[in-house]
């Protein structure tokens, strides 16, 4: 038995332990800046939480981040585990071009380590 819950959630799989899992977490949250709180919907408070501040999430449960936008970032998440991955990796490719072209040296290699972390994922799951 895998443990998994048929409750209509989508599971991905692939993790060799709970540190793997939480790296892959960290990853997949530097790039698509996933909210770390537990609020069950969004909007559900007036202030963002400290994720926020420390510019770690675009507080979408203040409405920092559209629906449109939030829906658009869960898809490409999806689509990544689900082993999509090289249309996102040549868009993060154009962006970290476009910032090295701005002379945005630090913001480029942001970008290239986010890269580089999806591309040790895609390894992982097999993607």
């Amino acid at each position: 038995m895998t443990g998994r819950k048929e409750d209509g959630a989508a599971y991905y799989g692939g993790v060799r332990d709970a540190f793997d899992g939480e790296r892959i977490l960290e990853t997949l949250n530097a790039v698509w800046r996933l909210p770390l709180c537990e609020k069950e919907s969004f909007p559900a408070t007036t202030a963002p939480c400290l994720y926020h501040h420390l510019g770690q999430c675009d507080a979408p449960c203040v409405g920092g981040t559209g629906r449109q936008v939030w829906g658009e970032r869960i898809r490409e998440v999806r689509d990544f585990l689900a082993g999509e991955s090289e249309e996102i990796l040549n868009k993060l490719e154009k962006q970290m071009n476009r910032k090295t072209e701005h002379l945005s040296f630090e913001q480029a290699a942001e970008i290239r380590d986010q890269i580089h972390g999806l591309k040790r994922i895609r390894r992982r799951i097999g993607g």
